[in-house]
């Protein structure tokens, strides 16, 4: 009997249910899973030879399979990927920085699975990697593989004071396990002032970077939020004061620097222009997954999710069925 690799059950699992439940043709399966049609028709052999297919699909993950798909289509998403929602940490921990650790692993492994299938299917390609936790567990989940055509890039600043969040380290370790390039912002997260950051977004260096991210074919980012556990003052980024009028101006939370309200606007703040990196706008209609999860990311996630600039989602079960009630109406 043929060895079944890591992960391909839980695929096995969406592919019967896209196919036998949803209705999908055999393209659409690849394009929500991200795998090519001949991964898809050999997803569908395994989960008949794994007895998943008979009347209905036999899994404690066809409901969350189920779950998935609405959250594509409550928010526009191309896909969804949903992983088991872990205890949540209790109050001192989440203090001390150690809130939610094991969901930040779970998003990590799902990330990690979805990154690896894009490197093994496409060929020369360009990634532009955010910050943040979540980012940083995944590339230390990406199993070792060659992918020398590969190019990974930071596209915000990547100074930051504090490594567990480092862009250039997640960027340092993704390139380590693949053998890819790597290019980093040599710049601050965020300048002291929006006349800094003029001057630094002037650099030669800075500009080649900048188009290099521009350029990219995926885009794989987090999303911070602006809670009282926020990790953007716990780790240098912004003062306690800045979160606050961060949040008085309505901010829930950011993408790639750039805060956004409920409703996905970007708010009216002097940290948005002093953000080092790629605007919002320049990953609208491109590829770009969102790795996030955990109850403080909510209203973050709803928000991100509102900016129409997320095309594929990666988060926890308790969190999706939260986003449900949240979806606009059609």
């Amino acid at each position: 009997m043929t060895e079944v690799r890591e992960g391909d059950t839980d695929l096995a699992v969406r592919a019967a249910w896209l196919s036998y439940v949803g209705g999908f043709t055999q393209e659409e399966i690849a394009r929500r899973l991200g795998v090519s049609r001949i991964k898809v028709h050999r997803l569908s052999s395994l989960a008949h030879r794994l007895g998943l297919v008979k009347v209905s699909i036999e899994h404690e993950m066809s409901s969350t399979v189920a779950l998935e798909n609405e959250i594509v289509n409550r928010f526009g998403l191309v896909s969804c990927t949903l992983v088991p929602t872990m205890d949540e940490p209790d109050a001192a921990a989440a203090d001390n920085g150690q809130g939610g650790q094991a969901t930040i692993e779970a998003l990590g492994t799902a990330g990690a699975r979805s990154l690896g299938r894009y490197l093994e299917r496409n060929g020369k390609a360009i990634i532009g990697v955010g910050w943040g936790r979540t980012l940083s567990a995944l590339a230390d989940r990406l199993p070792r593989r060659a992918h020398p055509d590969k190019l990974f890039v930071s596209v915000l600043g990547s100074l930051t004071r504090h490594a567990a969040a480092n862009p250039f380290d997640v960027i340092h370790r993704l390139t380590t396990r693949t053998e890819a390039e790597g290019f980093i912002m040599p710049v601050p997260f965020i300048a002291d002032t929006v006349e800094a950051r003029s001057v630094l977004i002037a650099q030669t260096s800075v500009r080649t970077i900048l188009d290099l991210a521009s350029r990219a074919d995926l885009y794989l980012v987090g999303i911070g939020d602006c809670g009282p556990r926020s990790l953007l003052p716990r780790t240098g980024q912004i003062t306690a004061r800045e979160l606050a009028a961060l949040r008085a101006a309505g901010a829930v939370g950011d993408l790639i620097g750039r805060f956004f309200d409920r409703q996905g606007r970007l708010v009216a703040n002097e940290i948005n222009q002093r953000t080092l990196g790629l605007e919002l706008e320049d990953l609208r209609g491109r590829q770009v997954v969102a790795v996030a999860g955990g109850r403080e990311k909510l209203a973050a996630i709803e928000g991100a999710l509102a900016t129409g600039i997320v095309s594929s989602l990666i988060t926890d079960e308790a969190t999706a069925r939260k986003l449900l009630p949240l979806a606009p109406l059609a």
